[in-house]
């Protein structure tokens, strides 16, 4: 919806109607209206205006308030995939089959992988080159850049 290879500032009305266009050919709950990656290699004044262009338009959309409305129904806020179901005996049993065959249930571990508040487990370090170089020479002669190494 937006032409990265045109540095203009899409109109309102430019967007919407390119939106408008798939509409015959996906459904509205299948259009996502969000910034592209491309906008990285344009200069920040463009790329902001181009964003601003395109924000809020899924609402100007004849359609874009149903499927603004779908996808709240289709994709629940991420604290609801935080929340276990109950472990029932037929769960616990199609667990064990899946099991078998190498397969988990992602739902059962997605709280882990995409927690609400990061938690993050590196400690940030600083060194002062003055304090380390003695080690980095070491280290240069333990294992020389032309003399592969085995590992540590």
């Amino acid at each position: 919806m937006l032409d990265l290879s045109d540095p203009n500032i899409e109109a309102t009305e430019t967007v919407a109607a390119r939106i408008r266009r798939a509409l015959p050919y996906v459904s509205p709950e299948q259009i996502v209206v969000a910034p592209d990656c491309g906008l990285k290699y344009l200069s920040r004044e463009v790329a902001f205006g181009k964003m601003d262009g395109q924000s809020g338009k899924a609402g100007s959309l004849g359609a874009g308030r149903e499927a603004e409305r779908l996808m709240q129904e289709r994709h629940p806020p991420i604290s609801a995939l935080n929340v276990k179901s109950e472990r029932t005996p037929e769960r616990t049993d199609f667990y064990h089959r899946l099991n078998q065959k190498g397969i988990a249930p992602l739902w059962e571990y997605l709280a882990d992988l995409v927690p609400l508040q990061p938690r993050p487990s590196a400690v940030p370090m600083h060194w002062s080159y003055e304090d380390i170089r003695p080690l980095l020479m070491e280290a240069a002669v333990l294992s020389p850049p032309n003399k592969p190494s085995a590992g540590c």
